[in-house]
């Protein structure tokens, strides 16, 4: 909310803005693993010098003690004070410690308000280096696929190629051996195995089978014995099913059979038979009924480092993971990173994802390690991505109220187009009928023929007699000419009359056309004085509409300003390890993304490629931040630039 002069000073603060320990608004807020935000010094005394493993507001247990920096809620924090000085100077913290060495060099310098003021991106060029733009291809999505992996010892190159079907696939193989068909476009190895993945899947955390093994598409109406998919599905027999043994659907417990009564709901069978899911459902279920529960998808190393399929696939250890449920819903699984998307309540907001946990692979514990959360207030995660020492989520303004109406609408539109297709089938019925009556139809022309023949004869007859009628009509004819002499003579007398009538009109017409020439002059010296009244108008109104339009073009750039805001693309680096993670903000843009790819490492210090696609554009940077982040660089984060290239 944009408040005016007279609003700041009475301006309440914002719950999210007071530290729930000290009641004060927040220095320097940090995040626990649990996704809270405090003020650094009470939530360090919390966890270090108390010792205790629980989140003061939520009291979930703790994983590690590992305090990450909230950048995002404090330049919101700064900003707010700049806005409303007097309403921050009562509930400020001024007192409140600096974060520790340790800490501040994992959240580098928070975002200053002049920075974001100017937006001078300065430092931008020591960050990430512009190299070209070009028209976003329709599987755009295959940029920052890697062409060749070292790990472990091996090597693994990647071709493009053609199957024996014709069908488009990526090829690899280890250490220069003979090539075969990857699964998926890459592959993630350690000490473990080699598990093959795609880098772009979004994998529903709750599912009903594993990571890998693909859902038979005909459910439980498949009858393929030797099917190699999978059946979690409820058999459509119930307990009322043969072969129990040899049947690879899930059969209900007889303590679920609801037998059919005589009277009252339960006389009809559930129209969902054995997969009704409803807890008080009223309805009989002769046959049982069995609910199929979802489990946290679990994922494997499926090849060995030599890339020869396990017959005993090796499960992965990911933090998250080992858990009986999960909070979020979706993971995208990008090698040594993995990020849980946890989205906003509502069934409208199934696919906006309010924070992101990310964990990050580390070769000392041989597990993906939990290393921190992130979200925006009032956004949701677009798309995160990791490579290397590299993480860059992009955010996009979420408001619940217009997502909401939106699911309405598209729920109405998929309400209109059922019913649309009840009118079509209606259509097909009627046209049917149709094509039924035109055969009638064309029955009955036959007949009509006949009847033609019949009337084509009488019309001979009536033809006869119509050259009697007109003999007897010449007849009449003479005598209306006798008649016709003497109308002629009559309507020469009128005629002179209507001559003297003429005479008489003229002179009135004379008459009347001067008394319209005094009204035209009249006229004329009205039309004169509008138009000098309408000059007048004209110009007060060119004075209004200037004035509207500077006033327009304020409200523009205030407006555009506030939108540029509202959308951020975040990069960040580790300056520490995967098991000790310390992650700095280093740009700070505001500007959205419909998607973001990291590409592989460029060379040793750890550069890598960074596309970003906006619309129908795919820009290309570098990454080029130094192992080492030194004290003058350090000053100027985050950078906050007003253009990553001239062109975006």
């Amino acid at each position: 909310n944009y408040l005016n002069k007279d609003d700041r000073v009475n301006a309440v603060v914002p719950d999210a803005f007071l530290c729930p320990v000290t009641h004060r608004l927040m220095e320097h807020p940090y995040m626990t693993m649990a996704g809270q935000t405090y003020e650094w010094e009470a939530i360090h005394n919390w966890v270090h010098a108390e010792g205790k493993r629980t989140d003061p507001l939520s009291r979930q247990e703790l994983q590690n003690s590992t305090l990450i920096p909230n950048h995002a809620l404090r330049s919101q924090i700064q900003e707010w004070i700049q806005n409303h000085p007097k309403a921050a100077a009562e509930v400020r913290n001024l007192e409140a410690r600096k974060p520790s060495p340790a800490y501040s060099s994992a959240a580098s310098v928070s975002i200053d308000t002049t920075q974001r003021t100017t937006r001078d991106g300065k430092g931008l060029e020591s960050a990430l280096k512009f190299k070209s733009s070009s028209k976003a291809l329709k599987h755009s999505k295959t940029l920052s696929l890697h062409h060749q992996i070292s790990a472990e010892g091996h090597v693994y190159d990647f071709k493009e190629g053609k199957t024996n079907t014709g069908k488009w696939c990526r090829f690899v193989r280890c250490d220069g051996g003979n090539w075969m068909q990857a699964p998926k476009p890459m592959l993630f190895a350690s000490k473990h195995g080699v598990i093959f993945y795609d880098p772009n899947e979004m994998i529903d955390t709750m599912s009903l089978t594993d990571y890998g093994v693909e859902l038979c598409k005909f459910q439980n109406n498949c009858t393929n014995k030797a099917c190699s998919f999978a059946h979690p599905f409820p058999c459509k027999f119930g307990v009322k099913c043969r072969d129990k043994s040899a049947c690879k659907f899930v059969h209900p417990s007889q303590d679920s059979v609801q037998p059919l009564a005589k009277t009252g709901p339960c006389s009809k069978p559930c129209r969902y038979s054995v997969s009704c899911t409803r807890k008080d459902c009223a309805h009989a279920h002769p046959i049982g009924r069995v609910k199929i529960q979802r489990k946290v998808i679990q994922l494997f190393y499926t090849h060995s480092l030599e890339l020869k399929e396990l017959t005993n696939k090796k499960p992965m250890t990911i933090d998250l993971l080992g858990q009986k449920t999960i909070r979020a819903t979706k993971m995208q699984f990008q090698g040594d990173y993995v990020f849980f998307f946890t989205p906003y309540p509502g069934p409208w907001a199934k696919e906006h994802y309010k924070s992101v946990e990310m964990c990050q692979y580390s070769v000392s514990k041989g597990r993906h390690v939990l290393a921190g959360q992130w979200e925006l207030q009032n956004h949701y995660i677009n798309c995160a991505i990791g490579g290397g020492k590299y993480m860059v989520i992009s955010f996009w303004p979420y408001e619940d109220e217009a997502m909401r109406a939106i699911w309405e609408a598209m729920r109405v539109q998929r309400g209109m187009e059922k019913d649309n297709q009840k009118l079509e089938k209606k259509i097909q019925a009627l046209e049917t009928k149709n094509a039924k009556a035109r055969h009638v139809i064309a029955k009955q022309g036959g007949m009509i023929k006949k009847q033609n023949k019949a009337i084509h004869q009488n019309r001979k007859v009536i033809s006869s007699m119509g050259k009697t009628i007109s003999r007897k009509n010449a007849a009449i004819g003479r005598m209306k000419a006798t008649i016709k002499s003497k109308d002629q003579y009559i309507s020469q007398q009128k005629s002179k009359i209507r001559s003297k009538d003429k005479y008489i009109s003229l002179q009135k017409s004379k008459i009347q056309s001067k008394d319209r020439y005094i009204s035209l002059q009249k006229t004329k010296i009205q039309s004169k004085d509008r138009y000098i009244s309408f000059q007048n108008s004209k110009i007060q109104r060119q004075k209004r509409e200037r004035e509207w339009a500077r006033t327009r073009a304020a409200q523009r750039r205030r407006r555009n300003e506030r939108f540029r805001l509202l959308d951020p693309i975040h990069v960040l680096v580790n300056e520490g390890s995967a098991s000790n993670p310390m992650w700095t903000l280093v740009v700070d843009y505001h500007k959205g993304a419909h998607n973001l790819e990291i590409g592989p490492k460029l060379n040793s210090r750890g550069d890598h490629q960074l596309f970003i696609t906006e619309n129908d554009k795919c820009f290309e940077f570098e990454l080029i931040l130094p192992n080492k982040i030194g004290a003058k660089m350090r000053s100027m984060l985050p950078i906050v630039p007003e253009k990553l290239c001239q062109e975006f």
